[in-house]
Order: structure tokens, then C-alpha cells, then sequence
């Protein structure tokens, strides 16, 4: 089956306005118009952790496009779910994954991308309402990021969202002070506070779109794209067969099984790694 989605439209869910960063890509690469449809999207957990995360990111990201399709007469959606923390292979880093999804309910096929970039604004400290935040908010790139301010963890208190005034996040720190006598000031990472994510956002929308635009060699579905690696490199020095090391990329089709190995230049393990 090929899909040719010009024309088409497809919802997305999101109360964070991801769709100022998806709908021009999806526009000029697919023809494909974005509707924003209305989903509480934060029932699916938030940065702030005041709702926590139940489900690994591309699971909510499934659940919140078929939401979308839930909550439309809609038969294509998008949505979309952020991971942002200590980068595992570097632990010093903070990177930004993001996961971004397509479900085409007519053709029953999910096409799914991920991007992982350190180009991210996510700073975080804790401070008392006296505090001189200058250097902080320098590092936060306050007020083009927005930010968050709520109690040490596990204290109660009020948690105020979007802060991008000085006068406001100082009375932030001090209600949430009022308590224990500090606050946590953190970036908001919601996609619309934070104009580093949402680039990031857009960037994983490239990612998608490329792939929804390329038919599979066999099938000619749309979604012919990377999967996960092809592994098991032998060391060039003793032949023994390093399990993690990648010795191919590989590309799959999302409906029927064909796949494509493309092996590294690379075909042996230095010994000193």
C-alpha cells in the first residue's frame, strides 16, 4: 500500500502548542495540515511532577495519539512525549529525547521517530527568598525560558508554572518558601516555555516526516526507516565477539517484515575499547 498523505489532515494533542514546531514541516514535506485537538495531556504525567509518569515516553506517546484519534473524527494523529535528565552515556550532560509518533488508524500503521539533543536549557536550583538568582537566571536564560518554582521534594506547598518575570518568580519564591524557607526554581520544559525543547521538537518532526515520505522496497508502505541496530563486532585483536558493539545499521518497514543491513566501515573492535 502506498499512502500519499497530501491533503490530508491529522490532530495532534497537546495543551503546549507543540504544533507551532510540527505543522510547517509536516506542511511543506507531506502537504499535511496539523489540527490541534483538545486531550489533557497532562494526565499523562508532567515535568513538574505534580502528576508522575506512569508509562516508558513512546507508550505515552501512543496513548496521547490515540487520544487524539478518541477525541476527533480524525483518522491520522500525532503526539508526541520528552525526556529530559542526565544523558546515560554521558552522566555530567543533560540531553533532551524526544519521541514523536504517527498513527494512521485507516491503514493500521504506527511510524515512530526518536531525536536525542544536548542543545537544551535545563537548569535547576534551590534558594531562599534573599538569595541573588543573577547567575542562575544568566545559566536558565530567564525569560526566554520560562520557569517553574515549587517546594523541596516531598514538602507541600504551591507550584507556580510559566514564570517569565522577575516580579512573579519572586513571589513565587516566596510562597513556596513560606513553608520550609526555600524553594526548587527549575526550567519549565513544557514545549512552550522552553524554546530549546521545541526546537528539538521540530527537529524530530523532520526525522518523522522523512520517514512517513519513504515507502518500504517491498511493500511500499510508507515508514521505511531505522530500526534498532544489528550488533556483534569481534575484536580485532582475539576474534571474540563483543555483543554491544554495532556492526551494522539497520532499516525495517513498519507493516510487513523487510529489513536492510548496512554495515559499518568499521568490521572489528580496537582491543582498547
Amino acid at each position: 500500500m502506498t499512502a500519499d498523505y497530501s491533503g490530508r489532515v491529522a490532530v495532534i494533542a497537546t495543551q503546549h502548542h507543540k504544533d507551532r514546531a510540527v505543522a510547517p514541516v509536516f506542511r511543506d514535506r507531506l502537504g499535511v495540515t496539523i489540527e490541534v485537538v483538545e486531550v489533557d495531556t497532562d494526565a499523562f504525567g508532567t515535568f513538574a511532577g505534580d502528576v508522575p509518569r506512569t508509562m516508558p515516553p513512546l507508550d505515552t506517546a501512543l496513548a496521547k495519539a490515540q487520544a487524539g484519534l478518541d477525541a476527533s473524527t480524525r483518522r491520522l494523529a500525532l503526539a508526541s512525549e520528552g525526556t529530559i535528565g542526565p544523558d546515560p552515556s554521558l552522566p555530567l550532560t543533560t540531553s533532551d529525547v524526544e519521541v514523536l509518533v504517527f498513527r494512521d488508524a485507516e491503514a493500521g500503521i504506527t511510524i515512530h521517530t526518536q531525536h536525542r539533543s544536548y542543545e537544551i536549557v535545563a537548569a535547576r536550583t534551590q534558594a531562599k527568598p534573599t538569595d541573588d538568582l543573577r547567575e542562575f537566571l544568566v545559566r536558565a536564560d530567564f525569560p526566554r525560558h520560562g520557569l517553574i518554582v515549587k517546594p523541596p521534594t516531598g514538602s507541600p506547598g504551591p507550584i507556580t508554572k510559566g514564570i517569565v518575570d522577575e516580579i512573579e518568580l519572586d513571589r513565587a519564591v516566596r510562597r513556596s518558601s513560606e513553608l520550609t524557607g526555600t524553594a526548587i526554581i527549575e526550567s519549565d520544559l513544557r514545549a512552550h516555555f522552553s524554546p530549546s525543547r521545541m526546537a528539538n521538537i521540530a527537529e524530530c518532526a523532520r526525522q518523522l516526516a522523512e520517514r512517513i515520505a519513504t515507502p518500504c522496497p517491498e511493500c511500499a508502505s510508507p515508514g521505511w526507516g531505522p530500526v534498532a541496530p544489528a550488533r556483534g563486532l569481534p575484536c580485532s585483536n582475539c576474534a571474540t565477539h563483543i555483543p554491544t558493539a554495532v556492526r551494522a545499521d539497520v532499516s525495517g518497514c513498519v507493516r510487513c517484515p523487510a529489513i536492510h543491513e548496512y554495515p559499518r566501515k568499521d568490521q572489528a573492535v580496537d582491543p582498547r575499547w
